[in-house]
């Protein structure tokens, strides 16, 4: 088997970051096709930070290192024998692409002495909140990852019945789909990008950047369970027979029917839970509240329940694209903000500066910068995607 040589300059193309054509996408989904190996190679290459790491040691040789760390593995898929992380098997492709994502940053600063003609026609653009290939995907019972295009209307099956169709920004379950197995989908939200779940229940669930939410494909027996790691705003379906839980590493909120927030980052120091209308029960490992309309209650490491110094309107300003901040070290400001923007953080020095104040998530990263150098005290330099901070 030779290296085929027109799948270099296309994922190339795909890892400058341009888009690609419906005809690409088709020559990608089939090359892709053909072996666990080439399937191997672009989940590589969709993780940074590894293939950065691999390029390194192209990075004295004057010309583009990825372009010959792209050869070079191209020419390895000629061996039989690529073996696969188990994570990695399976994937989809709804209508073109697939990929596994869920957060990354991109290596941009790159020089060429003789860059490609494709380089050329794609100059340094605006670092802009996620990424171009930064895909929601939901991952049904038996393991298939399924891209949810914004803008497509598309469909998701299990045991050959349509149990979810996906329009616009959401993906809403069929009331009436029903198995004989309790079977589970996982949807998952990349950097900078948000999404909304309508439950088989009819509760529906926004997620934030960087989330993952865990649910049955139909809800039975006593009690309507999820599993949330990240952010998610719950509009719960009344029904008092069947409390409605959703389970985090830290805690879990029970419920009847009700509007509340739930930050549950594993980075984060504390569990938030924040009720905007009706009750709910707030449960740690070994207490129990009950919340009222308002309240925002944290629990920590320590596995205790204490009220939150931040206000509910903080807590659910995500959901309208902004982040609020009081008294923030850059270091807490730039662990949030890495969940909107694909770029990679240092610190050079002690940085004491504080912030407070209302920054927006819709904004090109450059603009977002400026807002936070003209309250003073704190340098930036943006290197590619390499941000780094000295005050």
């Amino acid at each position: 088997m030779t290296m085929d040589a027109t799948i270099l300059p296309l994922l190339y193309k795909y890892y400058q970051r341009a888009e690609l054509t419906a005809g690409e996408l088709d020559r990608l989904q089939a090359w892709l096709a053909k072996s666990p190996g080439n399937q191997q190679l672009f989940d590589d290459l969709s993780n940074s930070a590894a293939w950065e790491k691999e390029m390194e040691k192209y990075a004295d040789i004057n010309t583009d290192p990825a372009l010959l760390l792209l050869r070079e593995r191209l020419r390895k898929q000629e061996q039989p024998v690529v073996r696969l992380r188990s994570w990695l098997r399976v994937a989809a492709l709804v209508g073109g692409l697939l990929v596994v994502l869920s957060g990354w940053y991109w290596w941009t600063n790159r020089t060429t002495d003789e860059p490609p003609r494709m380089a050329e026609a794609n100059p340094v653009l605006p670092i802009t909140p996620g990424h171009p290939d930064s895909l929601v995907t939901v991952e049904s019972s038996n393991g298939v990852r399924v891209v949810l295009v914004a803008g497509r209307q598309s469909t998701l099956t299990e045991e050959g019945q349509v149990v979810a169709r996906q329009q616009a920004d959401q993906l809403t379950y069929i009331t009436t789909a029903k198995s004989e197995s309790n079977q589970y989908n996982i949807l998952r939200i990349p950097i900078g990008k948000q999404y909304k779940v309508v439950l088989s229940d009819g509760s529906q669930v926004w997620l934030n950047a960087v989330s993952q939410l865990r649910y049955p494909v139909f809800f039975s027996g006593d009690k309507r369970e999820v599993e949330l790691s990240g952010e998610g705003y719950f509009e719960v379906k009344a029904d008092a027979q069947h409390p409605f839980i959703v389970r985090t590493e830290r805690g879990a909120v029970t419920v009847t029917g009700t509007r509340f927030v739930v930050s549950a980052y594993a980075a984060d120091p504390v569990m938030l839970t924040g009720l905007e209308e009706g009750k709910i029960m707030l449960q740690a490992k070994e207490e129990n509240h009950v919340m009222q309309p308002g309240q925002v209650l944290a629990i920590g490491e320590n596995q205790r329940i204490q009220p939150s110094k931040e206000k509910l309107q903080q807590v659910l300003a995500w959901k309208e694209q902004k982040i609020w901040f009081r008294e923030a070290s850059f270091e807490t400001i730039f662990k949030t903000l890495v969940r909107w923007y694909a770029i990679s953080v240092q610190f050079e020095g002690n940085v004491s500066t504080r912030f407070t104040g209302v920054l927006p998530t819709n904004l090109p990263l450059e603009e977002l910068l400026s807002i936070l150098e003209k309250g003073g005290g704190v340098h930036f330099r943006l290197k590619g995607r390499v941000l780094t901070i000295t005050e």
